[in-house]
């Protein structure tokens, strides 16, 4: 097992009302795709839910258009307009 020299990026999603980290990944690089699948764990881990309310910092990973389709197709309800 060997750790990596260069930095890692951590993308967690928490359930604000148990306060459980609930979705997670990890990344060298901060991508759309690392934020992705934080949201499709913590999705899996939750039985995708409807109708949930989503908050996220407005980095542009979170503004593309793959993550705003995640949103959609999940029914997940961004907090901002």
């Amino acid at each position: 097992f060997r750790y990596s020299t260069k930095p890692l990026y951590l993308a967690i999603v928490v359930d604000l009302y148990s306060r459980l980290v609930v979705g997670w990944a990890m990344s060298e690089r901060m991508t759309t795709p690392l934020i992705c699948d934080a949201l499709q764990m913590a999705l899996w881990q939750r039985k995708h839910p409807k109708g949930v309310i989503v908050h996220s910092d407005r980095g542009s990973q979170y503004c593309s258009h793959d993550y705003q389709a995640l949103l959609k197709k999940h029914k997940l309800i961004p907090d901002y307009p």
